[in-house]
């Protein structure tokens, strides 16, 4: 097991890999002549957006990275004169007065929205990051009192729980949690925590072995899974999973711990010794980093800059519910303050771009999705969303750069491969390489939308038999999807 610490959080502590996302349905083609081409784009392109909806709304399609905001440094103000009395730094006044706002905002919030389920959510969350954990329980418990498939809820009461100590308490609510929504980000990773913590090592095992299909592998499954195999004495296993730990997140420190125990076991000292090392230069630095942010100004500056982050995501949680309540103003008003106090917050941005889009504003809802690139130059999702933006002004070289930007960030995804031959087939352009596009898409994540592209190039290209076979293919993963058997049947109408 990995070096004991008094915290669980710190050693087991893992950045988790980005998480795919859905990708809305569009459209599919085909024709015998250059008329009839464009023809047939036009009515599959309306029976796309038919089915898919209005992409925007008030749902994001995409999320970005939430964690790349920078540290802010602020510098002690000086006494003034010769006064003996300590005065305040601009960081410990700017910290209070950003509680004091949070705390007016979740009283509005309650006021304006009695008894909602969300707004309970929010107000538990309120209380849980200023350490009221009594509090936090109850506002929970009332939201499920209103609405007990809350996977959400369940997960928090899970985490204050394995926070303290209750570690059966945790497992209890993080099953309930994992049987509403099995997919949800990081909880078989919180359920294999608690069970580790219990020394229930074969359930580890069974928890995060059965997981791999549910969601993606982060490096805290890995870890936790090299955890178990060294406990059990299956040290090849250990050592395999430890490694992929460090292939995801290799300044994660107790996988080279991990690893150094590992490789002792299995007799190779020369490689303990040397993983053994990296493990002390890491938690050297770790402790002087430590130090430096637990005194003076530094101090300040990391509790300032968590509660930015921790006000900037009650306005977000706030947003929500104004813009269900179709206040756009407000919902406006929310996400810009955001802004205003967490510059370097995508999620930010991105909210913002999704209502500027919802409401008709693509160039402002475009130089939102920019900012964010400016932001994280490796976040994809900010490149797909112009680019969509940009197919709906008819920008198409712009778009094509956009997703030619996505594939080169992530050429192990589908999604930048699909967006590329979509636009393609939606211009009528490039329709061998828009075949060869959806393809790759198929080879990367056989998913309903990567075969309905597939079959809308195929059609376009004559291949109509292989065409029927990739919508097929489609309908077999989503059955109950309309727009994927409109096309069907349009396809066998010309045959």
């Amino acid at each position: 097991m990995a070096k004991t610490r008094k915290k669980p959080k710190r050693r087991i502590k893992g950045r988790q890999p980005p998480k795919k996302k859905s990708k809305p349905s569009h459209s599919l083609v085909k024709s015998k002549s250059s008329s009839s081409r464009i023809k047939w784009i036009l009515i599959f392109s309306v029976i796309a957006v038919v089915g898919t909806g209005t992409i925007w709304g008030a749902k994001i399609l995409f999320r970005g990275s939430q964690n790349n905001q920078k540290e802010p440094t602020e510098p002690l103000t000086k006494p003034a004169g010769n006064s003996t009395v300590p005065q305040k730094s601009t960081a410990e006044l700017e910290t209070a007065e950003l509680k004091k706002e949070e705390t007016k905002l979740v009283q509005t919030i309650m006021r304006d929205f009695p008894n909602n389920e969300d707004a309970l959510k929010l107000m538990g969350d309120f209380h849980s990051r200023h350490g009221r954990r009594t509090e936090a329980v109850k506002c929970w418990q009332k939201c499920l009192d209103i609405n007990p498939t809350r996977s959400d809820v369940y997960r928090n009461l899970g985490d204050v729980a394995i926070d303290a100590g209750e570690f059966e308490e945790a497992i209890v609510q993080y099953r309930k949690a994992i049987k509403i929504n099995p997919k949800a980000d990081g909880i078989h990773d919180k359920m294999g925590q608690a069970l580790s913590e219990l020394g229930r090592y074969d359930e580890v095992i069974k928890e995060l072995e059965g997981a791999r299909l549910d969601s993606l592998r982060s490096a805290m499954t890995h870890f936790l899974l090299g955890q178990a195999y060294l406990k059990l004495k299956q040290y090849e296993k250990a050592r395999v999973h430890y490694h992929e730990a460090l292939e995801i997140d290799p300044g994660y420190e107790n996988a080279y711990y991990g690893l150094a125990r590992t490789y002792a076991a299995l007799k190779q000292q020369e490689k303990a010794r040397e993983y053994q090392s990296k493990f002390r230069n890491l938690e050297t630095l770790r402790m002087k980093e430590d130090r430096a942010l637990s005194t003076g100004a530094s101090l300040y500056t990391r509790d300032l800059a968590k509660i930015r982050r921790a006000v900037a995501t009650t306005h977000l949680d706030a947003e929500k519910l104004y813009l269900a309540g179709r206040d756009i103003r407000k919902t406006e008003e929310l996400l810009k303050r955001a802004i205003e106090i967490d510059p370097d917050n995508t999620s930010c941005y991105e909210r913002l771009g999704a209502l500027y889009n919802m409401t008709n504003r693509p160039a402002e809802a475009v130089r939102q999705f920019q900012r964010i690139s400016e932001i994280d130059p490796t976040n994809i999702y900010s490149y797909l969303n112009t680019g969509r933006i940009l197919t709906q002004l008819k920008k198409h070289d712009a778009a094509k750069a956009a997703y030619a930007r996505v594939i080169q960030i992530a050429p192990e995804q589908a999604v930048g491969y699909c967006e590329l031959a979509r636009l393609y087939l939606m211009t009528n352009t490039n329709l061998v390489e828009a075949g060869k596009l959806a393809q790759k898409a198929v080879s990367l994540e056989p998913a309903a939308e990567s075969f309905f592209v597939l079959a809308w190039a195929l059609y376009l290209n004559k291949d109509r038999s292989g065409a029927s076979k990739a919508i097929q293919e489609a309908i077999k993963l989503e059955p109950n999807n309309p727009k994927y058997r409109q096309i069907y049947e349009r396809i066998k109408s010309t045959n």
